[in-house]
């Protein structure tokens, strides 16, 4: 019989030990969602980075993605759509931040080419915008 109990035992602890895992897990993708929220690229080298890191072919995402083989059966849904919508959140993150520096770089672009022309010097020093 104690036999039989000790058994039983041993194979009740993969299913702990998952679940510790599956813990881990989360919040991992709590912290990850943290950084992402609090991200703010200075340029496009740091926007680029941010990419890789998270959306990257051997990022976060993927390699969180990679541990639905071992999420029981009963909660690949949950788990599923939790990892779905921390994808998303990288990727509108990443997509906002490329946005928000292209509309930087053109208005910075613009307010140059204002400048210039307010000052027609530029124009005689051979700065000339077209």
């Amino acid at each position: 019989m104690h036999h039989k109990i000790h058994q039983m035992q041993w194979m009740e602890e993969p299913a702990i030990c998952y679940l510790r895992s599956m813990e881990k897990i989360l919040e991992s993708i709590e912290s990850y969602a943290k950084e992402i929220n609090a991200f703010a690229a200075t340029d496009a080298e740091t926007l680029e980075q941010f990419r890789i890191k998270f959306l990257g072919v051997k990022g976060i995402v993927k390699s969180l993605m990679g541990e639905m083989q071992h999420v029981p059966v009963d909660q690949k849904k949950s788990f599923g759509q939790t990892m779905n919508g921390f994808k998303q959140l990288a990727e509108n993150k990443y997509n906002a931040e490329k946005e928000r520096i292209s509309e930087g770089s053109a208005h910075t672009a613009f307010n140059w080419m204002l400048h210039c022309r307010a000052y027609p010097w530029f124009q005689e020093a051979g700065i000339l915008l077209h």
